[in-house]
């Protein structure tokens, strides 16, 4: 009982391990590429913009026509 207990314990840790790897290397192509007012473009960024809750309202086309009339 306690085998199974310590491999349903590493393997959800290692799990959570997986999806924080997932989420810091969405943030860090992000961050370098700096296209958070774009569509993702790869499942890993679209997976981080979902799960941490970003969402793109506007593409940057419409605001540059709109600086562009002023």
């Amino acid at each position: 009982m306690f085998n199974a207990i310590v491999l349903l314990a590493v393997f959800l840790a290692g799990g959570a391990l997986g999806v924080f790897a997932l989420l810091l290397a969405g943030i860090r192509a992000e961050e370098r590429h700096m296209t958070l007012r774009d569509t993702p473009h790869t499942r890993t960024r679209s997976a981080t913009r979902r799960f941490l809750g970003v969402h793109v309202c506007e593409s940057a086309e419409p605001a540059a026509r709109h600086a562009a009339r002023r």
